[in-house]
């Protein structure tokens, strides 16, 4: 299931009795087991979510490429490469 975690969270699966932890960082959206998505939404750290693709993803950056006036990629043609 697909998880958005909204604070910092350490998940330790039950079956590996405490041997693994898993990191996740505010902000980050994973798909997860439902036992980290239940101990997680108790925890407060985040809530179930849709597919990471389908979320809303930040405005287009200055490294998209044709974005020359805020130092952005360029394509071959601009940097006078003769692509066969």
């Amino acid at each position: 299931m697909w998880f958005r975690f909204e604070k910092d969270y350490d998940f330790s699966p039950s079956a590996k009795g405490g041997r693994v932890t898993i990191a996740y960082k505010a902000g980050m959206i994973c798909n997860v087991t439902r036992e980290c998505a239940e101990k997680a939404e108790a925890a407060g750290a985040g809530a179930p979510t849709v597919k990471a693709e389908a979320a809303k993803q930040p405005e287009d950056s200055a490294l998209d490429a044709g974005n020359h006036e805020e130092g952005g990629l360029r394509s071959s043609e601009d940097r006078g490469v003769i692509v066969a």
